[in-house]
This record gives structure tokens, sequence and C-alpha cells, in this order.
């Protein structure tokens, strides 16, 4: 979409260029101001190369705006469900989490996580790649894309980046149990590492999760 706008502008200012000049042969040939009436050269000559580049580009200029919108509109369709997407698994990780913390006998597996987090960093990819951008530059829906991608896919990065933490805090706890009891036992969020890593998850999660709840 960028190169899309920047074709939009260059075709506006030639067409305003070359609609100018047109109108200023059309007044010569009224008024006579210029005399062009050369035997290489003369207004209609010049009136019909440059009415003819004005018909052109305003063509192609129609052409890339309606493009422009097609392609803003399924841009836009894109971003939206791939966010809503996002939340979704943030919410299916917190209640993953929250099931543990709040039944303390419950077995925490150690890809517990793994594979919403897999999701996440596929989003990630795809929401970093999309070409969207706002032919004015004020515009609202750009500079949030542009904040999201900066602060929230970093988060979102940061997130799915700590996706091997909980293996290895159950690992951990495992190794502890064996320590002091000899066997690995059940690993469960009332077990050190693994509770507190699990904590930690569901820190990161709330701001995230501020930041892309749909809005009522």
């Amino acid at each position: 979409m960028r190169v899309q706008v920047k074709v939009i502008r260059f075709t506006l200012l030639m067409s305003i260029f070359f609609a100018v000049i047109t109108y200023l042969v059309t007044l010569n040939i009224e008024i006579g101001f210029l005399n062009l009436s050369v035997p290489w050269l003369s207004n209609n000559f010049v009136l019909t190369v440059c009415g003819g580049a004005f018909a052109s580009m305003l063509v192609v200029l129609i052409g890339e705006v309606q493009k422009y919108f097609l392609n803003k509109k399924d841009a836009e369709n894109f971003l939206f469900s791939h966010v809503g997407y996002i939340y979704g698994q943030l919410r299916i990780i917190k209640t993953h989490i929250q099931m543990r913390l709040d039944n303390p006998n419950e077995i925490v597996p150690a890809e517990l996580l793994s594979m919403p987090l897999n999701y996440l960093k596929n989003e990630i990819s795809l929401i970093s790649n999309l070409d969207y951008y706002g032919f004015l530059k004020s515009n609202k829906l750009t500079e949030e894309y542009k904040n999201f991608c900066n602060i929230g896919l970093q988060n979102l990065a940061n997130l799915v980046n700590a996706s091997n933490y909980l293996s290895i805090a159950v690992l951990k706890d495992q190794m502890n149990n064996l320590k002091l009891y000899g066997v690995e036992g059940t690993i469960t969020s009332g077990s050190f590492c693994t509770g507190q890593t699990l904590r930690k998850f569901d820190s990161l999660i709330d701001p995230l999760e501020s930041v892309l709840k749909p809005s009522k």
C-alpha cells in the first residue's frame, strides 16, 4: 500500500500539472498572449499532447485510488481478524494459567503453553509484514497500527520468547524433587519454580489483553 500511495500522489500532481498546462494552452488559443504558431510547434499540438497526458494521468489516478481503497479494506479486515485471534489465544493462555493457579493440585504439563504460544509467534510474523499505510499521515488507524507494531508486537514477542521457561521450570522442580525425595513427583502450580513462572506469564498477559480487548 505504501507504493500505491506514492503512485497516487505522483499521478495526482501530474494530473494537476497537465490540467493547468491544458487550461493555459486553451486560454492562449482564445487570447493569444503567447505565439506558438511556428513551423515545428503549434497551440493545437501542445493542446493535444497535454490534454492526452492529462486524460491518461486521470485514468491512472482513478484506477489507483480504487485499487488503494480495495486493498485498504482488505488489509483492515485482515488486521482486525488477526488481532482478534491474538486476543483469543491470550485468553486461552490466561485460562490455562488461572486453572492451574486456582487448583494447586492439578498437574502442570511442561508443554502447557507451547501450542498457543506457537500460534502467537506465527501471528507476529503475519501482522508485522502487513503492508498497511494510510494516504493521510494523520490517519488514526495507521498510527495505531504503527504503535501496535512498535510496542504491542514487541511485548507479544517477549511473551513468545519466554515459551521455554515453563518447561525449564517444570524440569527444575522435578530435579529438586529427585534431590529431596528421590522421585520426580507431581509438578503443580504449588511447585516453587513452576508456580513462579505461571504467575510471571500471567503478569505479562494482563497489559497485552488490555491493549487488544475489543471496545464495546
